[in-house]
């Protein structure tokens, strides 16, 4: 595995029975991780993430933002279900 993490990923909900943006979350060295909200209700997900951590199963802990390329990788590999999605856009 490489050490590169994704710089730009994009939640979607399922609503309206069409995945929508809700948030997005970014990343770099110089700035660390960065959220935008776009859709206040979905985004509380997104928010408790960025507040609180990313989920680790296989080191049982949650990864703080301050660990950008560690979260941003698990972000990457979240599996939220059916009714949300983390996907890797970056350019």
């Amino acid at each position: 595995m490489t050490d590169s993490a994704p710089e730009v990923i994009i939640m979607f909900a399922l609503k309206q029975g069409a995945p929508e943006r809700v948030a997005e979350f970014r990343w770099s060295t110089a700035t660390g991780v960065v959220l935008n909200v776009f859709d206040t209700g979905w985004g509380e997900i997104a928010r408790q993430y960025f507040e609180q951590g990313v989920p680790d199963d296989a080191e049982m802990r949650l990864i703080p933002r301050s660990d950008g390329r560690a979260f941003m990788k698990a972000l990457a590999t979240l599996d939220r279900g059916s009714y949300c999605s983390f996907v890797v856009e970056d350019s």
